[in-house]
């Protein structure tokens, strides 16, 4: 049994890499630093262009080469993503700025089935990123680190092996400085090998305790701790685009690889996020940010890039894009539900059948998304209950973003007075029922023989199915509501149930003493509603169906 195995990943093209994964490999790239060409892609190898070259020595041998500074701050930021991405094959990784990672491995053979199983399961993984990766897997972490680095590619299982691996390196590779390695130099010391060769107390007054110590961790005779990465708990990324565009498939291109950066770290993080802000970059230095937001948080990857290509369907950029900023809120913890073990595999229902029959199903909050992605934030409101008995009350809209459990609203009840007589104080069996359809202005009615008339055949083009289906007659009982005393708004009416002979049924009340809506017995003109002949109030609210 290994008592220490680590992975060390090692990325030399990562200062080239942030800019190439939206350039592609055709256009000539190179990155520079002060002055002088630091990494350059194929396409500018093959124009002649040579890392350490000067800048303008490389434009003059490439005149279509494209040349970009180096961006310590993305290049960190893609190694945090990467070691985010780490943690799916260990709980500690550790990163080794600029371009590397070291991941602990031993806890992990056996869940991969050995050493070899774990080596090649992080290569497949890799291969994937869009990273060049080196990889070596060494008893310590420094010795892993250096030979990944080195460019050696293989699996070291002791100490023995690894101080054979490290003796043939040059001792520029350890660490040392100009004035160390001059030394090295007219000591003849050429390698690695050599150094180890000298006697520790040698090594220690001419290089110092702190070299000789960095010596003993690399080849496992002191501790080497690591401090283990924790994942961020928020996404930033940027792509800066090789051209300008505005078209909305190329601005999906590019937005797709930050989407996969921010999708791998809530991955990792088990985390979900419950808006996106993207940012366009143009060149005259204006900024257009765009809000992109989910009805429920989401991790899934194919999910946000429906709803920005809805977004973009709908609203363009409005000027070319140079840039693209991806942030996020602070992530939001991913519950942890049990599915119906039984419902998915149940052969009586189809697919798809059975994802709209799950509780909970996500079909209503994905349409709302993506009406909302299409038509705009605005343009999409959602109807939520209010605690009152009012039935022109009982309801109101709200922002299909806003919070579940902060949609339903509440009448504050009165502190001073108390009401003479509370709401419902009569109502049957059936008087929670309460129609789909409810007209924001009552339509008076007559009472004839019985039965309830329209009393203005005019009033009915807000309702034509009314017309044919006079005369209704009562077919339940009687529900009284009287409230809204506090807010002088108040109600008092008797619902009733009402039918037509075809079978449709609608909601109307009698308007009694104390009714001061716009349908009420003090508002009415008619000869009906004169003083004394109250009961004769009578209007249409509602309609169950037609």
């Amino acid at each position: 049994m290994r008592d220490s195995c680590w992975l060390a990943l090692w990325f030399p093209e990562l200062p080239l890499e942030v800019y190439q994964r939206a350039w592609g490999e055709e256009r000539p790239l190179a990155i520079v630093e002060g002055g002088h060409v630091i990494a350059c892609n194929a396409a500018a190898r093959s124009a002649g262009v040579r890392v350490g070259g000067a800048r303008l020595a490389a434009l003059a041998l490439c005149a279509e080469l494209a040349t970009r500074v180096r961006r310590p701050g993305v290049e960190q930021a893609a190694l945090e993503w990467l070691a985010a991405w780490a943690l799916r094959f260990s709980d500690q990784v550790s990163l080794e700025p600029p371009q590397g990672l070291v991941i602990e491995a031993g806890r992990s053979l056996q869940l991969f089935g050995g050493a070899e199983a774990f080596y090649q399961a992080v290569v497949k993984a890799g291969a994937a990123l869009g990273y060049r990766l080196q990889l070596c897997m060494a008893p310590t972490p420094a010795g892993a680190l250096l030979l990944a680095a080195w460019g050696c590619e293989e699996i070291i299982g002791d100490t023995a092996e690894l101080r054979q691996r490290l003796a043939p390196l040059p001792p520029s590779v350890a660490g040392l400085s100009a004035r160390a390695l001059a030394d090295c130099q007219r000591m003849g010391v050429r390698c690695i090998g050599d150094l180890l060769a000298l006697p520790r107390s040698g090594l220690t007054e001419r290089f110092g305790v702190t070299f000789v110590d960095a010596l003993a961790r690399l080849l496992g005779d002191k501790p080497d701790p690591r401090r283990p990465f924790e994942p961020p708990d928020h996404y930033h990324g940027e792509l800066e685009l090789p051209a300008e565009v505005q078209e909305a498939e190329a601005l999906m291109v590019a937005c797709r690889q930050l989407l996969a950066e921010l999708c791998g770290l809530l991955q990792a993080r088990r985390a979900l996020v419950p808006a996106l802000y993207w940012t366009w970059c143009h060149a005259d230095g204006e900024r257009t940010v765009l809000r992109l937001g989910s009805a429920k948080p989401e991790a899934d990857m194919k999910h946000w890039l429906l709803l920005l290509r809805e977004r973009l369907a709908g609203s363009p950029a409005p000027a070319p894009v140079r840039e693209i900023v991806l942030d996020t809120d602070r992530f939001c913890s991913q519950s942890r539900t049990t599915g119906d073990l039984f419902s998915r595999q149940s052969p009586l229902l189809g697919a798809g059948l059975e994802a709209d029959l799950q509780p909970g199903s996500s079909d209503g909050a994905d349409l709302l998304d993506r009406l909302r992605a299409r038509l705009g934030d605005d343009a999409v409101k959602t109807l939520v209950q209010v605690d009152d008995h009012r039935p022109e009350r009982a309801w109101r809209w709200v922002d299909a973003q806003q919070p579940p459990d902060s949609r339903t609203a509440r009448v504050p009840w009165p502190s001073q007075r108390k009401p003479s007589s509370e709401s419902l104080l009569f109502a049957d069996s059936a008087s929670a029922e309460r129609p789909l359809w409810l007209l924001q202005t009552p339509l008076r009615l007559r009472l004839r023989d019985g039965c309830l008339w329209l009393a203005d055949p005019a009033a009915s083009a807000t309702l034509p199915a009314l017309v044919r289906a006079q005369p209704l007659r009562f077919c339940g009982g009687r529900e009284r509501i009287e409230t809204g005393w506090w807010d002088r708004h108040p109600v008092a009416r008797d619902y009733f149930r009402v039918q037509a002979a075809s079978g449709e049924r609608f909601w109307a009340y009698r308007s009694l003493s104390g009714d001061c809506t716009r349908g009420g017995c003090e508002s009415g003109s008619a000869d009906e509603n004169r003083p004394g002949a109250p009961d004769l109030c009578w209007y249409l609210h509602g309609a169950f169906g037609f």
